[in-house]
């Protein structure tokens, strides 16, 4: 081979077109200097050495076999170029068992010599070519030529040389192939053998340019394999079989190398030999009884994946065509060869319809250890073994059935080999009938040297009797991280057993990581229906309800592995999910196994899905699932016995729900993945009216109070059923809003077709009960289709008389009334009550009323305190700065600065994670911000995003925990400055945690948890951050990080309007922290930010504008801050692409927000 060539790379013999013979020399005569010229000595030698390689190139490309000669029947010269034959330690041998090569004489290969008489001195040929040497080179080169263009037989055939062999013996092991194979004797092999190796170059094989005794090998390759390298041919001049080791170089292009497997050509058949991957030395390598006559690397290209079920009994409802086979269980081994269990109970084959049914002969139970001791029973005993063989025949084919499995637990070692006898008869007996065998083995052990141990299971002697091996795989998921124990397993198991013969056998059930379990075991301690509010045994209409399964635990889904995780306490289980199911059906496919067999299936306690997510793995030809959790599934029965459900996720299992117009009792109860969590009975109940002057007049309350009760009795016709409205948001005027006498507002509804058909055009909304507070008493909606979402507004004002008041509107279409929701709303007029004293500073409840709304504002956060761009921050609007101050710091110098320039400021009070260890902090940290507001800060908010450890002691994070440290700061702030406006802590928006944990909680739980806590008593605006944006602000998916991810932290919009309704619109956002990052003008951001790096300033100006838009329409939003100013870049943090004042000094986004606001 050429140097040029890479280590271990295969390159096939090719003849060197540019190679000219001259002249041969007889190797038995000395070269006469008459014979050369001189001028071109040098040139002539290395031509004939060239003619020399290029023979033997062409033997090669042609299919020729290449060997030295030592010990030849016919005594004549071998070809010109052999294998190398190699010593007992890799070295060429040296100790004269192989003579040098000799040069091949081209006329004497050319034709045979003819003796003739001499002719006289200066005649003939010879005279005439006498010192003309150069026609003699001429004419071989032209016959080289020749030889190559002729039809491709072998360069041996073409000459009639004969074949070579090469003698092996203790001094000389091995010979090598230049295309890639080596043979090696094994050590202690004492006698002497002659071989002689060979290959067919690929391309000429897949072109069937091939003798024609070779044509049927070629047409015989299987469709699930791909020929990689060159057929390797192997002759023997032993009269036994000879054992030896096979190393076959890894072709080109053979990706992915666990695929690849060698195959043996007997002249009928393609054998599958086993082989393990040396990715090292990039070989394959076989052990081997009998050297085979040829070989060849093929590549496994897999087939449709089979997929089996076990059930326990026929039939199995709703079972899909993906699922091909199902083993029925039923049949135990018995006593004396026999079986126990009623075959005749047993469906017949033909019952399965599309479905192969099989029966399973076992001997163990579910709940039960096996039954080792029947099997080795039988075993022992011939009789016994020859009347198992028999029984379980007639089994089959009393079924009719296709085939059978045999799986026996426990089988011991030192039964091994009888276990082996067995199976082998009855792969003998089965396959005589036409029939086929699956044999079940034990998970093996993996030990200390990177072994298996198998026990009584010879995985290579029942590979090669049964037609399946089904190996129980482990259950720990952590077994399956790339390259862990399964893997091993695996690639252990196809060196042993030809790969589409084996089948892993997974089960669906739930893990501890030891014992297969039930998802009702999993879920039994996990969460009940709890309330969110305080209730009573009944409510009135209109009352929202919030409820949660309580404290789920951590879920956390693995990504290398696919497994999910749920921890509660001091219990971890692992879920049996479909994506759990389809990562290991994977790894099977990656391998080409033949299959897989699911176990448990169709039993009790799996999660939902397992069986779509099999269709889908084998419509999709393999690939992981999306992640899938059980749901949650509320339902709420009404009186008459009618149930409704809503579904929700795993992790977020909150649910709201609005006790409806219609009285009664309602019972709302809830499930986890089919097992119940709970229930509520409520009784919804109408109050007694009550009439005071603060509906009517003096001398108007009985007039009021017949028109009220003639309100009652009028009776609408209902729509028809399959028209419902659900309530979505109040996207203006949130309920106890509070509105000077004879004040105009509009209230904006966004309800929600919730029903199975569309509203149609003439949907109207109108006016139903309470206080008639619309200038109209209807108004237009217009066609809605189901599904879709509609924002209804009514022009109102409010009465002239302090004092609530509540006005009930309806949907209506021709009349009739559309079922669900009534939208309401409920309003303060005038001067509020007197309250009650507000409670000691260590009770984290009530406080002062908090300050009232206003309209929007807008702010910067800024990096400067001298504030140098003042002039373009109020011409975008702004007239708030923000600022961070850490605990113990004080701001006064800062706050007189914003003073100063025009700006209110508001201060994020921040304190360090470990302070939240100290006894008392609470009392500490309210002390420092009352400081803060009484030196004259505007707003504080209380805090930076406690919902994660890196702002809040890993391990107490809480809702609640954190409320008592709120409360306890507001009355300290109110009661230093009673204008300074509290915001609570901004969570970081997040779905990370799967939920609301002590190490960690999800920002929805914790405005859930905050809402529970009674912390909208403590505070004047909900804090917000939003700065993952990369969309426009009214987006709802397309999220460059993940396009398909819904998440409402990536989008501004759905985030806001999350916050607002958990607090039921009783406090509007405060956004602290609010902006979009462009990355243009800046260097690349890191790769946490990648998402980011496609937002120019243009869309950061655009984005910022209409996210102020939507918070002045909406209504729901106090204030932006936004992120940021003038920051620059953080290590890997891009703040300066965050900033708005652009390099050079630029501001794109002051031009659109003063478009919107103006100056300020």
């Amino acid at each position: 081979m050429s140097d040029e060539y890479q280590p271990n790379e295969v390159v096939e013999s090719q003849p060197e077109d540019e190679a000219m013979p001259v002249e041969p020399v007889s190797p038995e005569e000395p070269v006469a200097p008459e014979h050369v010229a001189e001028p071109a000595a040098a040139t002539e030698s290395a031509v004939t050495d060239s003619a020399t390689e290029t023979l033997a190139a062409g033997a090669a490309w042609n299919g020729a076999t290449l060997s030295v000669e030592q010990e030849t029947a016919s005594g004549g010269d071998g070809p010109t170029e052999a294998p190398t034959v190699i010593g007992p330690l890799g070295a060429p041998a040296t100790d004269g068992a192989a003579e040098p090569p000799k040069v091949v004489n081209i006329a004497d290969l050319a034709a045979p010599a003819k003796v003739k008489p001499p002719r006289p001195p200066g005649q003939g040929v010879g005279a005439l070519l006498q010192g003309r040497g150069w026609i003699i080179g001429v004419v071989v080169a032209l016959l080289v030529i020749v030889f190559l263009l002729l039809p491709p037989i072998s360069l041996a055939q073409r000459v009639g040389s004969g074949g070579g062999f090469t003698a092996l013996d203790a001094a000389s092991p091995s010979l090598a192939h230049p295309d890639g194979l080596e043979v090696r004797r094994p050590a202690d092999a004492t006698d002497r053998v002659r071989l002689k190796l060979g290959s067919i170059p690929r391309a000429d094989f897949v072109a069937e340019n091939v003798p024609d005794t070779l044509v049927l090998a070629v047409e015989g390759v299987p469709t699930h394999l791909e020929p990689k390298s060159p057929f390797y041919t192997i002759e023997s001049k032993a009269k036994d079989a000879v054992p030896a080791t096979l190393t076959v170089t890894i072709p080109n292009e053979a990706e992915p190398w666990d695929t690849l497997d060698l195959y043996a050509w007997d002249g009928s058949a393609w054998r599958w030999m086993p082989s393990q991957l040396d990715r090292e030395a990039e070989v394959l390598v076989a052990d081997v009884a009998a050297l085979p006559t040829s070989l060849m690397v093929m590549q496994n290209l897999g087939a449709a994946q089979h997929i089996v079920a076990e059930v326990d009994s026929w039939p199995v409802a709703a079972i899909d065509p993906a699922i091909g086979e199902a083993n029925v269980a039923g049949i135990l081994i018995g006593t004396m060869g026999g079986t126990t269990g009623y075959a005749d109970q047993l469906p017949v084959a033909a019952d399965g319809g599309e479905t192969v049914l099989v029966p399973t002969v076992r001997n163990w139970m579910a709940g039960r250890d096996a039954n080792w001791g029947l099997v080795s029973d039988m075993l022992v005993v011939e009789a016994d073994r020859t009347a198992h063989v028999s029984n379980l025949l007639n089994l089959a084919r009393g079924g009719g059935y296709g085939g059978l499995v045999v799986d026996y637990r426990g089988v011991q070692t030192q039964d091994r080999a009888l276990f082996t006898r067995f199976v082998a008869d009855l792969g003998v007996a089965f396959h005589d009938a036409g029939l086929w065998l699956a044999v079940g083995v034990d998970t093996p052990a993996l030990t200390a040297d990177g072994g298996w141990e198998t026990g009584g299971y010879d995985w290579a002697a029942l590979g090669a009797a049964a037609d399946q091996l089904r190996i129980t795989m482990p259950v720990a998921p952590a077994a399956y991280a790339p390259g862990g124990e399964a893997e091993q397993l695996i690639a252990w198991a196809v060196t042993q057993v030809e790969r589409h013969r084996l089948m892993p056998v997974y089960s669906t059930l739930s893990t501890d990581g030891t014992e297969l379990v039930g998802l009702e075991t999993v879920l039994a301690s996990m969460g009940q229906v709890q309330v969110m509010q305080t209730v009573t045994e009944s409510v009135i209409p209109g009352t929202q309800l919030n409820m949660t399964l309580g404290q789920l635990g951590v879920v956390q889904t693995d990504p290398e592995t696919e497994a999910t995780r749920v921890s509660a306490g001091d219990e971890s289980y692992w879920l049996g999910t479909p994506q759990w199911l389809r990562a290991r059906m994977e790894l099977a496919a990656r391998y080409r196994l033949g299959g897989v067999v699911v176990r448990h299936l169709f039993d009790e306690g799996n999660i939902a899905g397992l069986v779509p997510a099999i269709a889908d793995f084998l419509a999709q030809g393999g690939g992981t699932a999306p992640a899938s959790l059980p749901e949650v599934v509320w339902t709420v029965t009404d009186p008459t016995g009618q149930a409704t459900q809503a579904t929700a996720q795993f992790a977020q299992p909150a649910f709201s729900w609005t006790a409806p117009t219609v009285t009664g009792t309602y019972r709302i109860a809830a499930t986890l993945g089919g097992v119940e969590k709970g229930s509520l009975t409520l009784a919804v109940m109408e109050p007694a009216p009550v009439i005071t002057d603060t509906l009517t007049g003096e001398g108007e309350t009985a007039a009021a109070a017949d028109e009220l009760e003639d309100e009652e009795e009028e009776d609408i016709e209902p729509a028809a059923e399959g028209m419902k409205a659900g309530f979505v948001a109040d996207v203006t005027v949130p309920d106890n809003t509070r509105f000077e006498k004879g004040e105009d507002f509009t209230k904006t509804w966004r309800l929600r077709n919730s029903g199975t058909e569309d509203w149609p055009e003439d949907t109207m909304l109108v006016f139903a009960s309470g206080a008639e507070l619309g200038v109209v008493k209807e108004v237009e909606v217009g066609a809605v289709k189901s599904g879709d979402q509609v924002d209804i507004s009514v022009d109102m004002k409010a009465p002239e008389e302090d004092g609530t008041y509540k006005s009930v509107w309806e949907l209506r279409t021709a009349g009739k009334a559309i079922g669900g929701v009534q939208p309401y709303l409920v309003i303060q007029v005038g001067e509020p009550a007197p309250e009650a004293e507000a409670p000691a500073p260590d009770q984290p409840v009530v406080a002062p009323r908090p300050v009232a709304a206003g309209a929007f504002e807008l702010g910067g956060h800024i990096r400067d305190m001298g504030i140098p761009y003042a002039n373009q921050m109020h011409y975008a609007g702004m007239n708030w700065v923000k600022t961070q101050v850490f605990f113990g710091q004080g701001a006064g110098s800062i706050i007189a600065a914003a003073h100063a320039q025009g700006f209110k400021i508001q201060l994020s009070a921040i304190g360090g994670a470990g302070m939240v260890n100290e006894a008392g902090f609470e009392d500490k940290f309210a002390a420092w911000v009352a400081g803060l507001a009484a030196a004259g800060a505007d707003a504080i908010e209380v805090w930076n995003e406690p919902n994660i450890d890196r702002e809040w002691q890993i391990g107490k994070i809480s809702p609640a925990a954190y409320t008592n440290l709120l409360c306890k700061s507001y009355n300290a702030i109110k009661g230093a400055n009673g204008g300074t406006a509290v915001i609570s802590a901004a969570p970081a928006p997040t779905g990370w945690f799967g939920g609301c944990g002590p190490n960690g909680c999800d920002d929805k739980p914790w405005m859930e948890g905050l809402y529970a806590a009674g912390a909208a008593n403590c505070m004047d605006y909900i804090g917000a951050h939003h700065n993952a944006g990369a969309t426009s602000p009214s987006a709802r998916i397309g999220h460059p990080a993940n396009p398909g991810d819904p998440h409402h932290s990536w989008f501004f919009l759905p985030q806001t309007e999350l916050y607002y309704n958990i607090f039921r619109g009783t406090r509007k956002l405060f956004y602290t922290e609010m902006g979009y990052a462009s990355q243009e003008g800046l260097p690349t951001f890191s790769d946490q930010f990648a998402w980011a790096r496609g937002t120019n300033n243009s869309q950061q100006a655009a984005w910022l504008a209409e996210a102020v838009q939507l918070s002045v329409n909406t209504g729901m939003v106090r204030c932006i801050v936004v992120w940021n100013i003038d920051f620059v870049r953080y290590e890997t943090d891009p703040q300066d692409g965050f900033a708005i004042i652009r390099p050079g000094g630029g501001c794109p986004a002051c031009e659109t927000l003063h478009g919107v606001l103006g100056s300020r």
